[in-house]
This record gives C-alpha cells, structure tokens and sequence, in this order.
C-alpha cells in the first residue's frame, strides 16, 4: 500500500494548524510505520519557502523560510515526512471544482477593494487539481517500481498575473475593476473590512 496524504488545514487557528499539518503527519507517519514502513506521498505548499521574487528554481533551489504560523505548520509537517523518506509535492495555489480557499477569495477579496492591487500585475503559480492528481499518481508510479520522488514543485512553466487570472472571471459574471490602487492604499482599505495585512501582501 502507498499513503497518500492530501489533508491540510489552512484556516486561521495556529493551534489547529499545528495539530493538523504537523500533528496529522506525524499520526500518519506513525501508522505507516506500523504497516510495515509503507510509502508516503505528502501534498504539501511552495508557501514553505515564503516569499520568492523570481521563476524558474528547481527543486532544492530554495531555502524553506515560512512567513506565517501556517507557513511553518505545513514546514513542520514536511520535515517529519521527510525524515521518514516521503515524496514531497509543493504546488503554490490550486484551483478547481470546489474551490473554497484559493480563487473565490481572491475574487471576494479584490471586490471589497473595489480595486486591482498594483494593477493586478502580481505573479503566481496556480495549477489545477486534476494536474495535481496527475503527479500524484506520477509519484505513485515511480514508487511502484522501486524509485522515488523525493521532492517536486507541481508548477506551470510560467505564472500568471492576479489580472489575467481573475478577469475572465469577473467578465464571466458582468463585473469590472476599473480602479489600480498601490498595496499601502489596499492595506488601508482592507483593514476595515476584515482582510489582513498578510492576505493583500500575498
């Protein structure tokens, strides 16, 4: 049998965090041990590394430096299923069918602005869930045959601008943001409506 482990908590309660991501790895960690060492694959975030200004690193390219209590639960998690020799997938933000944490927000989020941030210019990677599953099962295979994938970025060659990501979207549903404000200006107009300071950084 091969462990495949796709939970996660990305709420905003950093002892659930902790319990979940560091804490479930290691009671999942702990049972594959007890079947007799089965393999692990552990769906994790690039949110590990914090902030990254440039494309193009290769796996081990980047020192993990997380940046929020979420950021280090899911750092803590992967250091414990790597101990134990698992794969490691980090994909940056993932869409799809359900989506409920990554471009809904997003939407929400630019729509209580009332604005793009920095004209919607910032950069990211976002893949599909099904491109996820697709390295999962990639994983799997190399298993299988008695190899492994210590650890891979489930990433696009190229990112893609917050602008070009949500205006279909937006023209999907006969909406627009015809203001660009600076982020400074969005944290401001932000704090009062309930988004965080980090959130708009991101």
């Amino acid at each position: 049998a091969i462990i495949v482990n796709a939970s996660s908590f990305v709420g905003d309660d950093p002892a659930t965090q902790q319990a979940v991501n560091s804490g479930g790895v290691r009671t999942i960690v702990a049972a594959a041990e007890r079947s007799g060492s089965a393999p692990l694959v552990q769906i994790s975030t690039a949110g590990v590394y914090g902030t990254i200004r440039e494309q193009g690193g290769t796996e081990g390219a980047y020192d993990v430096s997380p940046e929020s209590p979420l950021s280090q639960s899911r750092a803590d998690g992967d250091a414990i299923a790597s101990a134990y020799g698992a794969s490691i997938l980090r994909p940056q933000f993932v869409t799809g069918e359900g989506d409920r944490h990554f471009l809904l927000p997003l939407l929400r989020a630019h729509l209580a602005l009332g604005a793009w941030v920095e004209g919607g210019a910032a950069r990211v990677s976002v893949v599909h869930a099904s491109f996820v599953a697709e390295v999962v099962k990639f994983a799997i295979d190399r298993i299988a045959v008695g190899d492994s994938v210590h650890l891979a970025h489930v990433v696009t060659p190229a990112t893609v601008t917050i602008r070009e990501l949500l205006e279909p979207v937006l023209e999907w549903g006969g909406l627009s943001l015809r203001e660009s404000i600076s982020l400074d200006e969005a944290i401001g107009r932000a704090a009062p409506i309930g988004i965080t300071a980090r959130k708009i950084a991101q």
